[in-house]
């Protein structure tokens, strides 16, 4: 038996016919009136799933932002990192140019 008729029965006994089948009707309107509907259901799904998608397009937007920086600071510790070997290799040949030249000689000559 439907909750609605069980509800009707137990008010007929209590307030009467007429006032139960009122009640009934109130509750059921006011409930069917505040009831999604399967299209309210689908209208939201629709708008999270494009939430959903602007922000999958914002993360996207950033982690290429945060790619392209680091890069960028990547080439720019590579050109310190050989500014300051050539600067210390230009200091140890000025400081004991003999000594370091035969010292690179024989490094490279390992490599041949």
């Amino acid at each position: 038996m439907p909750l609605a008729v069980e509800v009707y029965e137990k008010l007929r006994t209590k307030i009467g016919q007429e006032e139960a089948a009122l009640l009934v009707r109130f509750v059921e309107e006011a409930v069917e009136k505040r009831a999604a509907t399967k299209e309210d259901v689908l209208e939201v799904k629709h708008a999270l799933e494009q939430g959903d998608l602007s922000l999958g397009q914002r993360i996207t937007e950033v982690e290429h932002r945060l790619e392209h920086r680091i890069t960028e600071v990547e080439h720019r510790l590579e050109r310190r990192v050989d500014r300051t070997f050539y600067v210390l290799l230009a200091a140890l040949l000025i400081l004991n140019g003999d000594k370091v030249l035969g010292f690179l000689n024989s490094l490279l000559a390992l490599f041949r």
